[in-house]
């Protein structure tokens, strides 16, 4: 049997660890370009459940790439905004959109056009003509 331990030491698990999953990736990209966010924007930017982006900002907080600012007012606001660790991670994100773009072109299959317009593959223009506005 093998120890379940066995990546413990690896970066890449690490890393992984750290951004990768369904929810995380979306959350630092949204940072990334919408800073600060506060927790009901985020859940109407991603289909998530509460219990859910709250586990996941948790670990994001604790991990250190993002910092949750509370306001002491009534009713409570709280903000998130990215760590210096949490921009690291940007680049990254990136390139995996972009691999993830290539072999997706490859295959006949067309982006999204919101993710198209965030990362610049797409001007506002093509966009609103995409969806139907001006």
């Amino acid at each position: 049997m093998m120890d379940k331990d066995v990546f413990s030491n690896d970066p890449v698990a690490y890393a992984l660890k750290r951004f990768g999953g369904k929810w995380k990736p979306h959350i630092l990209w949204g940072l990334s370009h919408d800073e600060p966010m506060r927790f009901s924007k985020a859940m109407g930017a991603i289909p998530i459940t509460e219990r859910v982006l709250a586990q996941a900002l948790r670990e994001m907080e604790s991990d250190g790439l993002l910092r949750r600012v509370v306001y002491p007012e009534i009713p409570p606001r709280v903000e998130y905004y990215l760590t210096e660790t949490g921009k690291s991670t940007i680049e990254l994100l990136y390139k995996i959109y972009e691999w993830g773009r290539e072999r997706m072109l490859e295959n006949g299959m067309t982006p999204d056009p919101l993710g198209e317009l965030h990362r610049g593959f797409m001007t506002q223009e093509e966009f609103n003509e995409i969806k139907g506005t001006k």
